[in-house]
């Protein structure tokens, strides 16, 4: 338990401690239990666990890409779209809205929608279209192209970011 938090850290995996650093803890409260060691002694179990750590970062320069956040390039396309096209609020599927609005930059949100283009209120609050009103464009990926086809007009351009496909509108969209 105490080393998979650490091998997901160091393989790239973003949040590995996020919500489990306490596990970490765990093997030497356990050991301190097991052996009934009194309080004080628990700080002397501690001391390998900080100096491992210490040693482990001490030649890792500050400018290391581990300490940075991540800026996916799918995210970084569509940041430069919306500067380009002016882009604030647009549609998605659930999985897409969640990955690009927790990466975006410039605070792209997007309304997600089910693959038949029907509203899907989970992530999504109305209060970011006090600042941005309107739609304006839709990534197509998991949505049906031909209920987008049916209940749409034709895009202004239709643009690729990584694998998505985004469909940028000259005027405002709204699906009900």
């Amino acid at each position: 338990v105490f080393l998979t938090n650490f091998i997901q850290f160091f393989f790239g995996v973003w949040g590995g401690l996020r919500y489990s650093w306490f596990l970490a803890f765990l093997p030497f409260f356990g050991i301190s239990f097991a052996l009934n060691v009194r309080r004080h002694s628990i700080v002397m179990l501690f001391l390998p666990l900080y100096f491992a750590i210490s040693q482990t970062f001490k030649n890792v320069p500050q400018n290391e890409k581990i300490f940075q956040n991540p800026y996916p390039k799918k995210v970084e396309c569509i940041d430069e779209l919306s500067e380009k096209y002016r882009l604030k609020n647009g549609y998605s599927d659930y999985w897409n809205a969640k990955y690009i609005m927790l990466f975006s930059k410039n605070k792209i949100r997007l309304r997600q929608l089910h693959s038949n283009l029907q509203i899907y209120d989970w992530i999504y609050n109305p209060e970011w279209l006090r600042e941005n009103p309107g739609f304006n464009f839709l990534i197509t990926n998991r949505l049906d192209k031909n209920s987008i086809a049916k209940i749409l007009p034709q895009p202004l351009s239709i643009k690729i970011c990584d694998n998505l496909e985004i469909y940028i509108y000259k005027k405002e969209i709204f699906i009900k």
